[in-house]
């Protein structure tokens, strides 16, 4: 997990980070196809295997509590850290592409480090007292989240089609301002939960997910 986690600053300038959105998305010829699949795509092998290997890791610490905490504590010391930088150097701390200390395209270090801190930490806070044997915070409140979590690939694959009817829509148009924006990214956000739990009354085997269940279950 930790090669992951560094292998931004192992591929250096072979990650582009001047490549914009459509050119992370296109290529031409095979050797560029594997470029963009393996380190400098919209999400390549590296480094975004690191979400994969630090969800096997939380489950696998699932019963030690004081390494995850322990974890926890050097992730927001690293993130305070990244704050620092962004004030005394005098730029944006996080940014989608540019010049700041996070970046998600191409994602370099700093973003992984604080990414993967906020996703332990929220674990942590929301499981409560699941480890020891207690209830987890808010009891089963937050069982709505459940089907979101089941459809996380079809949300998130179908998000982009939305996404898209958007830009398209918007083509031309003057971009929202930070409030409008930051409004609208949420409502979005929020909107899949009910819609997931529609999905799962009403549809429930129609589904990326599904799909993958029936493909492995034939072979």
């Amino acid at each position: 997990m930790l090669f992951f986690c560094a292998s931004p600053l192992i591929l250096g300038a072979n990650s582009e980070p001047e490549l914009g959105w459509f050119e992370r998305v296109d290529s031409r010829g095979i050797e560029e196809w594997v470029s963009r699949l393996l380190w400098n795509g919209t999400y390549p092998v590296f480094p975004w295997l690191f979400y994969i290997l630090l969800g096997t890791v939380l489950h696998d610490l699932r019963d030690d509590s004081s390494t995850r905490e322990k974890g926890i504590v050097l992730g927001i010391l690293a993130t305070s850290l990244t704050l620092a930088i962004a004030v005394s150097e005098g730029i944006a701390w996080a940014l989608t592409s540019g010049d700041a200390v996070l970046t998600f395209f191409p994602a370099n270090m700093p973003f992984l480090v604080v990414s993967g801190t906020m996703v332990a930490l929220a674990l942590r806070i929301l499981e409560g007292e699941e480890g020891s044997g207690g209830n987890p915070l808010m009891g089963d409140r937050l069982s709505l989240l459940e089907p979101a979590g089941r459809l996380s690939l079809t949300i998130y694959v179908s998000h982009f089609a939305v996404l898209g009817v958007v830009a398209l829509l918007m083509d031309g148009e003057p971009r929202l301002a930070l409030v409008p924006a930051f409004l609208v990214t949420i409502l979005h956000t929020i909107v899949w939960i009910p819609l997931a739990v529609m999905h799962e009354r009403k549809f429930p085997g129609l589904s990326l997910e599904g799909l993958l269940r029936r493909v492995q279950s034939s072979r």
